[in-house]
């Protein structure tokens, strides 16, 4: 697991943990009355609190689908729920190069809907999920994990805030 998590989710992990320092700092992010670029240091903290959620929400996201799978005819096995969960959110880390350049970082859920296509498709190959359940298990479980890494987002802001 740790060979999984740290070879291969944390550099694409970083990918968009590069471009948020990017795009706050050296691009800014573009308003009605200009451009505006936060200070390294608070580009820096943002985009290490990103890198620090990025992955945090593999394992939970692995939970989730784990938590869930019964519910889906599925096998319930964290280790290849694991697996099928960082390669599913391969698509979106590579797609956070578009966050660099704010106009574009949209393009980011093109790539996290196919995040989610091939979700489905491990959830079914791997986890045994029957094919007319595997995509509505993965729209389940993203939905899910996405507000649980809102959660994640909002305790590691709060531990920002109070170590000011």
């Amino acid at each position: 697991m740790p060979a999984l998590l740290f070879g291969y989710a944390l550099p694409l992990a970083t990918i968009g943990a590069v471009a948020t320092f990017l795009a706050l700092h050296v691009v800014g992010i573009p308003f009605p009355h200009g451009v505006r670029r936060t200070s390294a240091g608070t580009a820096l903290v943002q985009a290490g609190l990103s890198l620090a959620v990025a992955l945090a929400g593999v394992p939970v996201m692995a939970a989730i689908v784990t938590a869930f799978a019964p519910l889906f005819e599925a096998r319930p096995d964290f280790i290849k729920s694991l697996r099928v969960t960082v390669y599913s959110l391969t698509p979106g880390w590579l797609g956070a190069a578009f966050l660099a350049y704010p106009p574009l970082g949209s393009l980011q859920l093109v790539a996290m809907a196919y995040g989610i296509y091939e979700l489905a498709l491990g959830l079914s190959s791997v986890l045994g999920a029957p094919a007319r359940r595997a995509t509505m298990f993965a729209v389940v479980a993203a939905s899910v994990s996405f507000f649980a890494g809102f959660g994640l987002g909002i305790a590691f802001g709060l531990v920002r805030a109070a170590l000011r």
